[in-house]
């Protein structure tokens, strides 16, 4: 079933998905301000462009899925729960706002993401990077991906975050390199590490390019058969510990 070319305002109201498949997409305004979103074991919710503000719940026991861009205007918060999938195929995060995570979101996507336009993505839940393609994520205009105290951004696959030059990542948590063997970092894209982990776990992580990947204090850790490669400008400050086996 379908909303599709239509305007359509969600103004804190209920979304329930009991079977099948409901997509709310086509031509038309997408707008959710707030509301509660409900998707059963085995059924998908199916968003394409939709412009988000406000706190936006529910319970995910099936898939949620964003096939196309989330515009934010001001502010939201997405915060999930359930033991369903979160998952952000392809599109824009954009619209000059700020969208606060606090659940669990999947990048596992084939054409990859972007953060634009002066955007905010902050991170204070958990961040799965999967996709199978090269360009995972891209930040430009200014954008930033902030991963806060509590955030967990986690590589999952081989692939390489890439931005503008514009683009920032902050890091107070933790990143970390997980489950494949292959290479996967961060390229043309600003860190700041402002006391956050690095932990690599398997495979390469990898610093490339000449956009500086700067350390204020911070952990580094690189477990056995893994390896961590600086090759970009590292200021570095502070006191930075950690353990390499």
């Amino acid at each position: 079933a379908q909303i599709e070319s239509v305007q359509f305002n969600n103004n804190g109201g209920i979304i329930q998905v009991d079977s099948g498949t409901l997509g709310i997409v086509g031509s038309g305004d997408k707008t959710f301000n707030g509301g509660s979103y409900i998707v059963s074991a085995g059924t998908i919710l199916d968003l394409d462009i939709i412009i988000v503000s406000g706190f936006i719940t529910g319970t995910v026991q099936g898939e949620l899925q964003w096939g196309s861009s989330i515009v934010v205007p001001e502010s939201a918060t997405f915060d999930f729960d359930g033991n369903g999938e979160i998952n952000w195929l392809s599109g824009f995060l954009t619209g000059g706002g700020v969208l606060t995570n606090a659940g669990t979101i999947n990048l596992v996507g084939t054409s990859g993401v972007s953060i634009a336009n002066a955007t905010a993505l902050n991170n204070a839940g958990i961040l799965n990077i999967g996709g199978t393609i090269f360009n995972d994520i891209s930040i430009t205009g200014d954008s930033q991906l902030i991963n806060l105290t509590d955030g967990f951004i986690d590589f999952q696959a081989d692939c390489i975050l890439i931005s503008g030059t514009s683009g920032t990542i902050t890091n107070s948590g933790l990143i970390r390199r997980t489950s494949s063997t292959g290479e996967s970092g961060l390229s043309f894209v600003n860190l700041d590490n402002t006391g956050g982990t690095i932990q690599v776990e398997s495979g390469t992580f990898s610093f490339t390019q000449g956009n500086p990947k700067s350390f204020t204090g911070g952990t580094i850790n690189v477990f056995s058969g893994a390896t961590f490669d600086i090759d970009s400008p590292s200021p570095l400050s502070g006191t930075i510990d950690g353990q390499v086996d």
